[in-house]
């Protein structure tokens, strides 16, 4: 791995997401909006979130009766994911093979943290495991430190 998994620990998830990344600050509710959404309009029967960090996204999924699954580089984050969705949520790196197929995977706000080195393999394991991915990832954010490959759009 070769960004440090350490790094996403309290004091990350209090001080680099924008308001605290904690449940009861309002994140639940705009994962579930985006759970919805994803529903409505794709309909998918199993998911992967590759970044899940608390697993809001897989919580609200799994609320709406999907199979939904996480992976997070960071134990700290799994550890904070609510007690029924752990289960469903792993610690692991995108790095890593992903070995089941899934309707969707989701990747929002992860590949910035992985080294250039990291991209292709990380994309290489989402494309290998999925036809359909919903990806975001910040173009500007030069100055976060944990970000080590922020691109450009045209990237």
């Amino acid at each position: 791995m070769s960004y440090n998994s350490s790094v996403y620990n309290d004091e990350y998830y209090k001080s680099h997401c924008g308001d605290n990344y904690a449940r009861g600050n309002g994140w639940e509710e705009v994962f579930a909006r985006l759970a919805a959404r994803i529903v409505k309009e794709l309909n998918p029967e199993t998911v992967l979130d590759v970044g899940c960090a608390y697993g809001y996204l897989v919580e609200g999924l799994r609320d709406l009766g999907v199979k939904a699954f996480g992976i997070d580089v960071s134990d700290y984050a799994i550890s904070n994911a609510r007690e029924d969705i752990r289960p469903f949520c792993n610690v692991r790196s995108a790095t890593e093979r992903i070995a089941e197929r899934y309707d969707l995977i989701t990747c929002i706000e992860v590949m910035e943290h992985l080294s250039p080195d990291d991209l292709d393999a990380a994309i290489t394991n989402m494309c290998n495991a999925s036809d359909l991915i919903i990806f975001s990832s910040t173009p500007f954010d030069y100055n976060e430190e944990s970000h080590y490959s922020v691109n450009p759009p045209s990237f």
